[in-house]
């Protein structure tokens, strides 16, 4: 439940189609991210699309912390012993107070130690793991959260706030409810995808319930810091469908286009060789036979690094 010391990138797939893929619709830099099976997860990874495969690897990202319902729900589900019986799938956390306690204990943990104390109890997370903790309270690693209901958002800040953390909201489906807090957090938040009908984990999830097409649009209007995001979606659902869908319903054209090039540069910390086109930075370009977004529009060449890497027959 608490690996904050794994890397996810050890676990790429360099020869995986979806880098060209990706690369082939218009997507030049991504952000590889843990699973929601962990409270506390491993580590993320930025890389590029395309180039030579040393060459991809841009840097280790954020610490991807979850709470909600996915951390006890994710694959088999953990469960409570039943009387006597108890197996593999016994384990905690197997609720939200669960998932709220394990996060607090970790980095109380990391605290223990960081004091020179030893925890001890239930769930006491590696010092591995204390480690990375104590570097993320430090700001040193920084920390993405999932968390999509209103409540599970609150619970976020209420926690970071303990712990004196900073923190990026990832994934909160029900954030027009949270608009206020969020505007007056300044934290950043990577919203998306944007749906009609959930698919994926979240077709099964009660946290997708009481989504709203037009919240990426009230995030913005309220200057909130924002990055759209397609997650595992592809294709026609992919990034360049997100940014459409918000342009939809009610986002600017201009600003939907900062959603998904400087503002997730500026999120990531690359921001310098990514995100706007200026003298210095590196030559990804996306050229469409119509305009950008549009239903009615293809891309017809992706230039990454200088060097055109996609271009439609």
């Amino acid at each position: 439940e608490v690996v904050p010391h794994f890397e996810i990138f050890d676990a790429v797939d360099h020869g995986s189609e979806d880098f060209d893929r990706l690369l082939s619709e218009g997507v030049t830099t991504i952000y590889v991210s843990p699973d929601s099976s962990a409270v506390v997860g491993a580590r993320g990874a930025l890389m590029r699309t395309g180039g030579a495969l040393n060459k991809r690897f841009i840097g280790p990202g954020a610490v991807k912390a979850v709470l909600g319902s996915d951390a006890y729900r994710f694959g088999s589900s953990n469960r409570p012993p039943f009387r006597t019986f108890v197996s593999v799938y016994n384990r905690r956390p197997a609720s939200r107070m669960g998932v709220a306690w394990v996060f607090r204990k970790a980095f109380h943990d990391a605290l223990l130690r960081a004091g020179g104390h030893e925890p001890s109890g239930a769930d006491t997370s590696s010092p591995e793991a204390s480690r990375v903790l104590t570097q993320v309270m430090q700001g040193e690693i920084p920390l993405r959260i999932q968390a999509r209901t209103a409540a599970d958002i609150e619970t976020s800040f209420r926690l970071c706030k303990e712990f004196g953390v900073s923190f990026t909201l990832e994934d909160p489906t029900e954030a027009y409810k949270t608009v206020d807090l969020l505007a007056n957090s300044g934290v950043p938040v990577i919203y998306g995808p944007i749906f009609d009908v959930p698919s994926g984990i979240l077709s099964g999830s009660r946290e997708s319930r009481q989504s709203r097409l037009n919240t990426a649009r009230d995030l913005a209007a309220s200057g909130i810091p924002l990055a759209l995001s397609a997650q595992d979606l592809r294709g026609e659902e992919g990034l360049a469908r997100q940014a459409m869908l918000a342009i939809r319903y009610g986002v600017a054209p201009s600003e939907a286009m900062r959603m998904v090039t400087l503002h997730p540069a500026r999120l990531l910390g690359i921001a310098d060789e990514v995100g706007t086109l200026e003298q210095g930075k590196r030559a990804d370009l996306v050229i469409w036979n119509g305009t950008p977004f549009s239903s009615l529009s293809q891309i017809k060449v992706v230039i990454h690094g200088g060097v055109i890497s996609f271009e439609r027959s």
